[in-house]
C-alpha cells in the first residue's frame, strides 16, 4: 500500500496514514477525472511519483 499517495494522503479517509485499496482508487479516479476536464491523459498504469512528469 502506498503511505502518502499522489496528493499527499488527501484520500486518507480513515486517517491511518496509509491508502488502502479503495483510497488508491479513489485518488485515482479522481486524478482521471481532472486530466479528463484537462485533456491530459493520466497513466493509470503508473503507481509510483517517480513516474510524474514535472515539466
Amino acid at each position: 500500500m502506498f503511505e502518502k499517495g499522489f496528493l499527499g494522503g488527501f484520500f486518507d479517509f480513515n486517517g491511518d496514514g496509509k491508502l488502502d485499496a479503495f483510497e488508491q482508487a479513489a485518488e485515482l479516479c479522481f486524478l482521471y477525472e481532472i486530466s479528463k476536464e484537462k485533456d491530459q491523459p493520466v497513466d493509470t498504469d503508473c503507481f509510483n511519483t517517480d513516474c510524474l512528469d514535472t515539466d
